[in-house]
């Protein structure tokens, strides 16, 4: 198998996310077997051999070693595993638990294949969540058909940080005066006279599902009090309600959430690595779309995301990477982190088993604190999936749990509720 013999640097844009890992569960499908989807990895080392799959980290993560052709087979039946799905056993919120537990760093990217359910885990050095939603389709599809996954051939930019900061800035240098004079809201610190207390990591996910009636209902909502939002803005604003119905007093005014900076490369460029950042947001009334946009909007203009990720990258790259504490605030108030991963086209092409209401997706990521509560969603067929991911050692579960039905339940309620 030719391709890369020697090892690389793990990008600084990449050792942001050390320590996170996220898991994918979704079904139902009807999935070829194992040894089938094998043979589509083996097939995409021969087409791409320097793809990021075909990467095993160092022990402190600081480089890249390829895998190498005689190793090609072990890496694949590592990679590729069983998942064993066919027992009662707590349904895709174990599963997803199950298969966070059994992370490994060194086969960064693993894909699960169960009776009709599939998991994927990924260590967010190797790739941010369009590795698993367009890299892992395309395998998994490419199996299903007999084909070889042939459109991941397409190599990833190079430098791509230097390649944005030159298609932004260098077009436009008075750009680099319009970023720094754009604010950057900072979260602000623990409340006066809040303890903390030692603690041990929990992780825990609570799942739930907007139906098409629900989106109807809010589609219908947003004509009426926040015409020109995109729907994403109101979905936030609910969650925040349904946060605050639930007996759950958030930590802050505004909430976390993580941009893409892909719209800085030039058009029709590929990347599969890292190029996401977390900001922090802060409207004026968190239960008002129309605020909720108006403060994504400037927290996002001027460059201000791709600026924040550089120096990220810096300092990742000389080894400043913020540690998880080991004390939590107590009492705690939830820290909301809120992404939509929009709609995973290529999860939809997948072959489904029964009804589109059968359908369930469920997609977790690393806590980074040990008081975020993270709700996480996805467009899939129509409807809209919710995963939230917390600490069970910090929030009781039954409160996220109530949270979750009350905004999947009725969106609209808990928006005329806050107006």
């Amino acid at each position: 198998m030719p391709g890369r013999t020697r090892s690389q640097r793990v990008a600084g844009r990449d050792r942001i996310w050390l320590g996170a890992h996220s898991v994918f569960v979704t079904g139902p499908l009807d999935l070829p077997d194992v040894d089938t989807i094998r043979a589509a990895v083996r097939e995409l080392a021969w087409i791409a051999p320097d793809h990021r799959l075909f990467r095993r980290p160092d022990h402190d993560y600081h480089r890249w070693r390829p895998v190498t052709g005689r190793e090609l087979d072990s890496h694949c039946e590592r990679m590729i595993t069983a998942l064993d799905d066919s027992a009662d056993d707590g349904g895709p919120e174990q599963l997803l638990l199950r298969q966070y537990a059994a992370h490994v760093d060194d086969v960064p990217f693993r894909i699960a294949v169960g009776r009709d359910t599939v998991a994927l885990s990924l260590a967010h050095p190797l790739g941010d969540a369009r590795l698993v939603l367009d890299t892992g389709a395309e395998l998994l599809l490419a199996a299903a058909e007999g084909r070889p996954p042939l459109s991941l051939h397409r190599p990833s930019t190079r430098l791509p940080l230097a390649c944005a900061l030159g298609e932004y800035y260098g077009r436009k240098p008075g750009r680099i005066l319009a970023t720094l004079r754009t604010p950057r809201p900072a979260a602000p610190g623990p409340a006066a006279g809040t303890r903390h207390r030692p603690w041990q990591p929990d992780f825990t996910v609570v799942s739930g599902v907007l139906s098409r009636s629900a989106l109807t209902d809010l589609r219908k909502w947003k004509a009426r009090n926040a015409s020109g939002v995109t729907r994403t803005m109101v979905v936030f604003a609910a969650v925040r309600a349904a946060v605050e119905a639930a007996g759950m007093r958030p930590a802050a005014s505004g909430f976390y959430t993580v941009v893409d900076n892909r719209k800085f490369l030039p058009s029709g460029r590929r990347l599969d690595g890292n190029f996401t950042i977390g900001i922090y947001v802060e409207p004026t009334d968190a239960r008002d779309p129309v605020a909720v946009s108006a403060a994504l909007e400037a927290a996002t203009a001027n460059g201000r995301t791709l600026a924040t990720m550089s120096l990220l990258t810096g300092f990742a790259q000389v080894g400043r990477i913020a540690a998880l504490s080991d004390q939590a605030p107590f009492p705690a108030h939830p820290s909301l982190v809120l992404n939509h991963l929009g709609r995973p086209r290529g999860f939809e092409k997948l072959p489904w088993r029964g009804s589109r209401s059968d359908i369930y997706y469920l997609s977790a990521t690393t806590q980074r604190q040990p008081d975020y509560v993270t709700f996480q969603f996805a467009e899939l067929h129509g409807c809209v999936h919710v995963t939230v991911a917390f600490h069970a050692s910090v929030f009781e579960q039954e409160a996220v749990r109530r949270a979750v039905g009350l905004l999947c339940a009725d969106p609209v309620a808990l928006l005329a509720g806050a107006r």
